[in-house]
């Protein structure tokens, strides 16, 4: 039997974030219905910290699927030839095992991460959020800009970073791809560290009782930033955190 190879750039053809939201909506629901079986990703941490070895499996039952994302997670690799997050997503059919496709893992990491963020703001942000804040400028900060332009109509975006030249490159980026974004002020940078109380003072502050926050980044600082206290908080990584919320009252806008 044949096995279909699909590279990273054709997963970016293949996977609009218009579809990926509207397949990952429907496993959420196959998943909340008890259709399949989604167990903890396991976790093998390198010796020195350098990096990560990720397995995360899965079964579907309608339609049909059994699936394995394997993946490495190496920090380092930031402003290098390399991608952060590199492996492969095998698809294997149900009725005799067999695997049938190979896809890149880092193209649908970032599509597939920020796709379910977006569902999830369609169905729980309030109608009139429209105040975009992201914590990050990396792959998935893109993807999550995008996927939110999907899921709201988003009046203003203000990007984050430690560095204000990742925010000036990732201003100009999405000026580029999303041609509707202004050039009012919309980029800031932050200084210093942005990991931990400060930076959890920093969301509560900016979400407030009307803001929804999606957390895409490290597991050990999202622990640190927002516990939720379900099984699976802490498990999954990214480097994003995008922030939606509705217009703040004259004099509160600071700070959101």
């Amino acid at each position: 039997m044949r096995v279909l190879v699909v590279s990273q750039e054709e997963i970016g053809r293949l996977l609009p974030m218009s579809e990926c939201m509207t397949a990952m909506a429907e496993a959420l629901g196959t998943l909340a219905r008890g259709a399949a079986l989604l167990p903890l990703r396991q976790v093998l941490v390198l010796p020195g910290g350098q990096g990560a070895f990720a397995v995360m499996p899965a079964c579907l039952e309608a339609p049909p699927a059994l699936g394995l994302k394997a993946i490495t997670v190496f920090p380092g690799n930031h402003g290098t030839a390399f991608d952060s997050h590199q492996g492969a997503v095998l698809l294997f059919e149900m009725e005799h095992g067999s695997l049938r496709a190979v896809m890149d893992a880092s193209a649908i990491t970032a599509i597939r991460t920020a796709a379910v963020s977006g569902v999830a703001t369609r169905l729980l942000a309030r109608p009139d959020a429209g105040d975009l804040a992201i914590l990050g400028t990396g792959v998935q900060a893109a993807s999550h800009l995008e996927a939110m332009l999907l899921a709201r109509s988003i009046r203003r975006v203000r990007a984050w970073s430690r560095r204000p030249e990742s925010v000036a490159r990732f201003a100009e980026r999405a000026r580029r791809r999303h041609g509707g974004l202004g050039r009012g002020g919309g980029e800031r940078a932050g200084g210093g560290g942005g990991s931990g109380p400060r930076l959890h003072r920093h969301l509560r502050a900016g979400a407030g009782p009307a803001g929804r926050v999606d957390c895409s980044g490290s597991a050990r600082e999202r622990r640190r930033v927002l516990a939720t206290g379900r099984s699976r908080a802490g498990h999954g990584s990214g480097g994003a955190v995008p922030l939606l919320c509705r217009p703040a009252p004259v004099g509160a806008q600071r700070g959101r």
